[in-house]
């Protein structure tokens, strides 16, 4: 999965400030008219993904200090993710130190997913799927580059095998739903186009270079499509500068004629067409077209059948066309990169409208503050393509300074440009949510122990199920020494604690309580589940059970104490000690037994940790218990027992796994604490038929991707667990 990035959505209303005094319009080309209103002038909502700031080393937003990228396309999924090449990546600590690298994220969030050697490139932009799945090429080693896949769902990078085509460098890589990649290939001076499905590459087309047959000189810039076609201009031989051709080709080596120029086809309205193109998935093409009859830039959208002029230079506010290849969705909305009388800008147009998305002058919300497109010299605003996806949302990179300061640099950030409102990502909680059950408490503890130790465990606990003093403090050591804690009747196993303990085989089994709790009968029959050991640990009450079991740890450097009359603070305190490998001890609100006084003296603890507020444990106690350390004395608590779980799971950044149970009763979250601290996961407390609102907080802090849910419907409701599931762990 990938490690999780603290999310920053910058959102604002994208503006136009072509009226500004302190920007001057553009020159009109050729003394056309513009006009200036025709163009919607707003876009929905802009989002910064990702700023680099070489020019003065800073950190930039969502980058390593001292990365820097140039004239990138970032490509744009329909899940509004991003993903773009960083020429680039510093090394951690280290901006001398820099190798290409991959960047991948969305909603304002991201990081570099992959980073190359330092004597690698990465000379194309990358394709993204909707999987998450990045096409890119690297530089360096035998070949010029090698194609490389990232793995959206593992997070592993794999070279790519195209055999039988194996050309000496790839280009313009394109990858699909289903991880096929078509892409460009040079071999020598020749070229070709082709594709890998499975491992097994395939030409679609080869220039006369490679095939003396083949009727294209030349193959310009590849286009791929997630329908696995293949769209771009073609040279003719003879002629490959101006008898050109635009085709979508197939696998199988058919093509489809989109338009050709009048050196290629006399009746042709078009003379010549930009080298790149932009394909969607449905088989659309878009490319910027020299009118024949006028010597007049437009922009056409290409469906086999018709050429639709979307936009023209000198029409409707556009000036001129950038060099920059368009893009198009299935719904032929084309993105593409113009002039206008502000500047340079981004627009899309379907045949009916024209909307300007972005362009110099606009502000944008930054990590360092309100911003304006542009830059602090006469550098261009945009770099790279833009790209579209199937919403309208589009990508693209663009330089910026601080609003109303054109002369201080503040670098270049990737955008995303939402159309209409922004789609805030889906939101995501825990990928599990598994109840952990059983008829009674004996056996919910024997399902619990057995889920969480399936392969056995080296040591069991065993404590009566009737009454939680004696047990209470057992689950420190159990959760610290890898062992469940099962219960058991004063007088009997029951059948299902027996048949855990078959199957946990535990070398060792600890006994906590005296005979009134577990009797001898019992504790001699337990000696048939083991090879190892039966030992009982007890005293002659609650506090000096817990001063013995704490003799199992070995000069711990914190101690826990929180009250032996009642059981909640001190089950909640069993799963933070026994990941940390500490005891926890009891006392009394008012007073600290003195079974406890000699356990602290024996333990001499750096640390002690009170568990519960004042009406648990008065001020005067933990005034005390300052005599038994030379550290500090802290305190950990909550308005309840709910919210003194939650402060106690507040000391955790991360876990896989979070233990949930009711705080209306002790067995479930007793046998949960004691798993909870083997897994160094914290134990949240529930009501039967509600998830406290500091619970919720704390799971959605802590976003554990698996919950266990310890306790039957009678105690922790279905309607519990579909709150759970509910969680909302997206960072706002």
């Amino acid at each position: 999965m990938m490690t999780r990035v603290p999310a920053r959505r910058l959102l604002v209303p994208l503006t136009t400030t072509a009226l500004l005094a302190t920007l001057s319009a553009a020159p009109t080309a050729t003394g056309a008219e513009v006009d200036e209103a025709a163009a919607d002038t707003s876009y929905g909502t802009i989002e910064l993904q990702a700023r680099t700031n070489l020019l003065v080393n800073d950190e930039g937003f969502n980058l390593p200090p001292g990365s820097s990228f140039n004239s990138i396309t970032p490509d744009i999924n329909d899940a509004a993710q991003v993903a773009f090449r960083v020429q680039y990546t510093a090394a951690e600590n280290d901006p001398t130190s820099g190798a290409p690298g991959i960047w991948f994220g969305g909603g304002g969030t991201g990081s570099i997913v992959h980073r190359g050697t330092e004597s690698q490139s990465v000379p194309n932009d990358v394709s993204l799927n909707e999987a998450g799945d990045i096409a890119f090429t690297f530089g360096g080693g035998s070949f010029d580059n090698s194609l490389y896949r990232y793995d959206g769902a593992t997070g592993t990078v794999s070279q790519v095998g195209t055999s039988p085509v194996l050309p000496s460098s790839y280009n313009n890589p394109a990858i699909d739903e289903a991880g096929g990649i078509t892409f460009g290939g040079s071999f020598g001076s020749g070229r070709a186009w082709a594709g890998v499905e499975d491992g097994t590459g395939t030409y679609y087309v080869q220039d006369s270079t490679i095939d003396p047959e083949s009727p294209f000189g030349y193959l310009y810039t590849p286009r791929g499509n997630d329908a696995g076609q293949i769209g771009g201009k073609v040279g003719l031989v003879g002629d490959i500068a101006n008898s050109v051709e635009i085709r979508l080709f197939e696998a199988d080596g058919s093509s489809e004629l989109l338009a050709a120029s009048t050196a290629a086809d006399e009746t042709s309205a078009y003379s010549k067409f930009d080298n790149s193109v932009g394909v969607s998935d449905n088989g659309l093409v878009a490319a910027i077209a020299t009118r024949a009859a006028d010597n007049t830039k437009v922009l056409l959208r290409l469906d086999g059948t018709t050429a639709t002029e979307v936009a023209v230079a000198g029409e409707d506010g556009i000036v001129s066309f950038d060099f920059f290849a368009p893009d198009v969705n299935d719904a032929g909305q084309v993105v593409f990169r113009a002039v206008d009388a502000t500047g340079q800008a981004v627009y899309v147009a379907d045949g009916e409208s024209l909307t300007r998305v972005a362009g110099k002058g606009d502000e944008v919300q930054t990590d360092n503050g309100l911003a304006q497109l542009g830059q602090h010299d006469s550098s261009p605003v945009f770099g790279g393509a833009p790209r579209i996806n199937s919403h309208g949302d589009v990508s693209f990179t663009a330089g910026v300074h601080p609003a109303g300061d054109p002369l201080t640099e503040w670098g270049s950030g990737v955008f995303v440009a939402y159309a209409g409102e922004p789609v805030p990502p889906e939101p995501t909680g825990p990928e599990t949510v598994e109840r952990l059950s059983g008829f009674n408490r004996f056996a919910t503890a024997a399902t619990a122990a057995l889920a969480v130790y399936p392969e056995g465990a080296d040591v069991v606990y065993v404590a009566t199920g009737r009454a939680f003093p004696d047990a209470l403090t057992a689950t420190a050591p159990a959760g610290h020494e890898d062992g469940p804690v099962l219960l058991t009747e004063a007088h009997r196993i029951p059948l299902d604690t027996r048949a855990a303990l078959e199957a946990l085989a535990p070398a060792e089994i600890v006994v906590t309580g005296g005979p009134d709790a577990v009797s001898d009968d019992v504790l001699a029959e337990l000696e048939e589940f083991t090879d190892g050991s039966v030992t009982r640990i007890s005293g002659e009450d609650r506090y000096e059970t817990a001063a013995a079991l704490s003799a199992r740890f070995e000069s711990p450097d914190t101690v826990f104490v929180a009250t032996g009359q009642d059981y909640p603070d001190a089950l909640a305190a069993g799963a933070v000690a026994g990941a940390t490998g500490a005891p926890v001890l009891l006392v009394r609100q008012n007073s600290v037994p003195g079974s406890t006084r000699d356990a602290l003296e024996a333990l001499n603890p750096g640390s002690i940790v009170v568990i519960g507020g004042t009406d648990t444990i008065t001020d005067t106690v933990v005034t005390a218990l300052g005599d038994y350390t030379d550290g500090e004395v802290t305190r950990v608590s909550g308005e309840d027992r709910y919210g003194t779980a939650a402060a106690l799971s507040a000391g955790l950044t991360t876990s896989e796994f979070g233990f949930v149970a009711t705080g209306q009763d002790w067995p479930d979250a007793l046998g949960a604490a004691a798993l909870a601290g083997h897994l160094d996961a914290p134990v949240l407390l529930v009501k039967e038929d509600s998830v406290p609102l500091v619970t919720t907080t704390e799971l959605e802090r802590l976003e554990p991707p698996h919950l266990r849910v310890v306790g039957g419907p009678d105690v922790v409701s279905d309607a519990v667990l579909e709150a759970l599931e509910a969680l909302d762990y997206t960072d706002e």
